[in-house]
């Protein structure tokens, strides 16, 4: 299991299709059967540590099997897509993971606007954590589940991830905005 981990870190794709199937599927469904106030804490859960949301936390990331070493090196990272999973099931516990829907198509779906998406991708550290809460509450508005995979890398350490994951959300949202304003026209 440690070396999937490894495997993980060091950007194999094989290994993060796993683990994005082992992983994010199975939190995304654990979310449903949490108590309410379990998800509500989760939805709360700042960015400083509490001890009901942490305690939720490392329940759901060891139900879905995450190696410890894994998430204790990154606590941060993984309390911030949790609650972003948590964010985007509600109250009503919806999945929140969707291994085909990209992140720049939901949020284009959302009716995100333009602007708010240049804000979004060119925050770092405590502003991107910031525009990340903000743009799960948009997408659970318009219950819109994400690969919270491309969130994962998004707010990891390794700059090129990150960079891959914010190139990669712009792609799909200019993507979309292109096939509407294809399907408006012909509408016409």
């Amino acid at each position: 299991m440690a070396s999937d981990a490894v495997a993980v870190l060091i950007g194999d794709p094989a290994a993060e299709a796993k683990a994005s199937t082992d992983w994010f599927v199975s939190i995304s469904g654990q979310l449903r059967f949490l108590s309410t106030g379990e998800r509500a804490a989760l939805r709360r859960m700042p960015l400083g540590r509490s001890a009901g949301s942490d305690g939720v936390l490392i329940k759901l990331l060891s139900g879905a099997k995450v190696p410890t070493d894994l998430y204790e090196r990154d606590y941060t990272r993984w309390r911030a897509v949790v609650q972003v999973a948590a964010l985007l099931a509600g109250t009503g516990a919806r999945a929140s993971h969707d291994e085909d829907e990209r992140v720049g198509t939901a949020l284009y779906d959302a009716d995100v606007s333009e602007k708010r998406l240049m804000r979004f991708l060119a925050a770092r550290d405590g502003g991107l954590n910031d525009q990340l809460g903000l743009m799960a509450r948009l997408l659970s508005r318009r219950n819109k589940p994400v690969n919270l995979w491309t969130l994962y890398h998004l707010i990891g350490r390794d700059e090129r991830k990150a960079e891959s994951a914010r190139l990669r959300i712009a792609q799909d949202y200019y993507a979309a905005q292109a096939r509407s304003q294809k399907d408006n026209s012909n509408d016409d």
